[in-house]
């Protein structure tokens, strides 16, 4: 007697469950890292969707409590595999795009994704830097400028300008 199909069918409420469970803590913040990354909302979802899955394969049943430090590892993990799977993204950039444009994209790109591993992964600047290819100080200069920027677009916006 063949048990496989049993044994399958009896897995997936469970899985189902485990998925549920790792969406609820971590999905929202996943989808905004791999939409931060990729700037496309289908990408990001195709990207979240399918790392929650591939994580809940491969995890235990249980999930951490939210707010433990399994957890917060767990973000991170998640948040590693969400920048790996959008490595694989095509940039934007233009195949007659000049060096100094390249250069340019590549910034952006880099102050974005330091931004986004930090803010929605969790991660720290060194895990950031390692993750981009850059130094923990140069994830630091991006998360300053970052800041700086969103500060002088508040001040605008309330008719004040930095003194």
């Amino acid at each position: 007697m063949d048990t496989r199909g049993s044994q399958v069918s009896s897995a997936a409420p469970a899985l189902h469950q485990r998925g549920t469970r790792v969406f609820d803590s971590h999905g929202a913040d996943l989808y905004l890292l791999a939409q931060a990354l990729t700037g496309s909302a289908y990408r990001a979802e195709e990207v979240t969707v399918s790392v929650i899955a591939q994580w809940c394969v491969e995890s235990s049943d249980q999930h951490p409590p939210a707010g433990s430090r399994d957890d917060l590892e767990a973000r991170r993990e998640l948040g590693r595999r969400v920048f790996a799977r959008c490595q694989h993204h095509d940039t934007d950039a233009t195949p007659f795009a000049s060096g100094a444009t390249l250069a340019l994209d590549r910034e952006a790109y880099e102050q974005r994704s330091a931004l986004a591993l930090c803010l929605f992964a969790q991660a720290s600047a060194g895990e950031a830097g390692a993750l981009l290819g850059i130094s923990t100080a140069q994830v630091y200069l991006y998360l300053t400028r970052a800041l700086n920027d969103l500060t002088d677009r508040a001040l605008v916006s309330h008719g004040a300008g930095r003194a």
